[in-house]
């Protein structure tokens, strides 16, 4: 419900009222005669939604899109795919390995591979494709490390958690000023009313102090499995602060614009975004950086073989 009567369907702060309303009447004055929606919702939900009000409404609206993006799976028959399979490598981190494990394991692979002349590649997954491949699974190192892997792990190319990479005070600083989200008041866990209407906000520069905090909106600062031993609630919720689900990796060609502001039209836009946003974590200015975001290090360079591996990522789904 929130997607659908939030900023990435173009809603503007205060507007969420009237996008609940217009998906309402889009949805109550269909009347086609066997296609419209009401006839759908029977015939699916055995609901008649006459007899529904506007929250029921909404609700079922809202399933049944969930529904249906439960059934989006992937055939995992991607270039990468099939160069895993080809050459014996594992497709995602044993039970209770770790991203980095894993990628450590993954990279000791592919070297003894190449070393013995026995690494296979395709025209859809080439030698360009390997070198992205060998950026995004280093985790650490003197040189060139990608990171990627430690949020985005195969074989789903998401962690399914939550991360601050700086997006939110990114945009926040580009209306209002640098340091603008550093200094901004934000609510301990004792005092915050969440969900917040200010902290689920695109910035405007009318309106200073709303800003997108993302999952601090909604984590159960009690029991959520996110929380680390020992931390209280209010260090807890603190470093929930800005951060959002990630997203999967696949099938990118399909999914732009990227990051959860829709601000990012191209992949060579997201990286050169990571890597200012990289740059100012290691210096200590990302508010609540997430820790892996100080781990990458690339440059302008390694650009090219990342993207050509995350191109190899996606399915013909034509």
């Amino acid at each position: 419900k929130g997607t659908m009567s939030g900023r990435t369907y173009g809603w503007l702060p205060g507007e969420q009222n009237d996008a609940i309303q217009q998906i309402y009447q889009a949805v109550m004055n269909d009347t086609e005669a066997d296609t419209s929606y009401r006839n759908q919702f029977k015939k699916a939900y055995g609901v008649d939604l006459e007899k529904q009000n506007k929250e029921e409404v909404i609700n079922l609206i809202a399933r049944a899109v969930s529904d249906y993006l439960r059934t989006l799976k992937s055939t995992r028959t991607s270039p990468y795919d099939k160069f895993v399979q080809m050459n014996g490598l594992e497709i995602g981190p044993a039970q209770n390995e770790s991203a980095a494990d894993f990628a450590k394991r993954m990279l000791a692979r592919l070297s003894d591979l190449e070393t013995k002349r026995q690494l296979k590649t395709t025209k859809d997954f080439g030698v360009t494709a390997v070198e992205g491949m060998k950026i995004f699974f280093r985790t650490e190192g003197a040189g060139t490390v990608g990171n990627c892997v430690s949020c985005h792990k195969p074989p789903l190319f998401t962690d399914s958690s939550f991360h601050n990479m700086g997006v939110s005070q990114s945009e926040y600083d580009r209306i209002h000023g640098e340091g603008s989200f550093a200094a901004l008041t934000i609510p301990n866990a004792a005092e915050a009313s969440r969900p917040s209407a200010k902290f689920r906000e695109t910035p405007s520069s009318g309106k200073p102090g709303y800003v997108d905090l993302g999952f601090w909106n909604f984590v159960d600062v009690a029991d959520s499995p996110l929380r680390r031993a020992a931390e209280s609630k209010e260090q807890f919720l603190e470093r929930m602060t800005a951060t959002f689900k990630t997203p999967t990796l696949r099938n990118l060609t399909y999914s732009q614009p990227y990051m959860h502001n829709g601000a990012f039209h191209s992949l060579d836009s997201v990286l050169n975004e990571l890597m200012r946003l990289s740059d100012l974590a290691r210096a200590g200015r990302v508010r609540q950086a997430d820790e892996g975001l100080a781990a990458i290090k690339i440059s302008l360079s390694d650009t090219r073989p990342l993207i050509v591996f995350l191109n190899a990522l996606n399915e013909d789904l034509q």
